[in-house]
């Protein structure tokens, strides 16, 4: 028999999955949507002014990667759970910054490309800043 999940990390473990569920939900209206106008931008966007997304997204990609490599390095000095656990939550909201940038991009431009790049960051970060102490 296993031993009892920890309160803390229960609670870290919903609060998780809220910041991807929320993402993946984003990512699911979005392509509802797109595919109810029947593809491509939304009428009246300028896509050349989305355009700049293509290079803020990578640049969050890469930064959600440092800030968790940082965070993760934090942790393992922390001495006080509750720190360690307000570091866990700031790494991974790095990493949802990233998938919420290339899902705007996606809602607002129909191109899903940034969007799986920072979703793909994002699941990066959750393994970079893992729920256990390393």
């Amino acid at each position: 028999m296993t031993a009892p999940i920890p309160p803390a990390r229960r609670q870290l473990a919903v609060i998780r999955a809220a910041l991807l569920g929320g993402v993946l939900l984003f990512g699911v209206v979005a392509w509802l949507a797109i595919r109810r106008r029947g593809g491509g931008p939304v009428p009246g966007v300028d896509v050349d002014a989305f355009g700049v997304f293509r290079t803020i997204v990578p640049v969050l990609c890469v930064a959600a990667l440092g800030v968790a490599v940082a965070v993760r390095f934090a942790i393992a000095r922390a001495t006080d759970a509750g720190r360690r656990n307000a570091l866990r939550m700031i790494g991974w909201a790095a990493g949802e910054m990233a998938a919420l940038a290339g899902g705007v991009h996606f809602f607002q431009v129909g191109d899903p490309k940034l969007y799986v790049l920072g979703l793909t960051a994002m699941l990066a970060t959750f393994i970079v800043v893992p729920l256990r102490d390393v």
